[in-house]
């Protein structure tokens, strides 16, 4: 089994506990996950359903061309506006965030590339609170310092 997750790919087939959520075309997903015969993980755009199994019979890697098409498209995870990066390979994945001045803790998924001037944002899955940093002003291996902040990141 690939342990290199979560990591996007196309699909048709999607099996739910609620049942069938397939799509006529394939379409862009992020896999968490797999067991024997299934990927497991959730389709980037439509109602959220967690935990959606993918057949690795109707599931592929993306092609170049559709890296390019879906690169850079914004989503919403309830009220915060991302944007899929398929280059950047940490975003996405489970992360702890902990400040280190009060030992506050953000557990939840990376959701923006770790970069000089950007803010990091932590989305936790399941209640999509969204925790942020001020702006970056400087990264060196698992440190983040903030113009107010000392922060570890953790990859879970």
């Amino acid at each position: 089994m690939n342990t290199n997750y979560p990591r996007d790919m196309m699909a048709t087939k999607a099996i739910h506990t609620t049942g069938d959520i397939s799509r006529d075309i394939p379409d862009i997903c992020i896999i968490g996950s797999e067991d024997g015969e299934n990927y497991i993980g959730n389709w980037v755009y439509g109602f959220g359903f967690a935990n959606v199994k993918f057949p690795k019979a109707t599931t592929r890697e993306l092609t170049f061309e559709e890296i390019e098409k879906y690169h850079g498209m914004p989503i919403a995870m309830g009220s915060t506006l991302t944007f899929i990066n398929l280059t950047d390979e940490k975003v996405g994945r489970p992360v702890r965030l902990v400040k280190k001045e009060d030992g506050r803790t953000a557990t939840g998924n990376l959701i923006s590339p770790l970069k000089k001037g950007g803010v990091v944002y932590v989305v936790d899955p399941a209640t999509f609170k969204t925790y942020k940093t001020s702006a970056v002003q400087s990264i060196n291996g698992n440190e983040i310092k903030t113009l107010n902040s000392t922060y570890t990141i953790e990859y879970l």
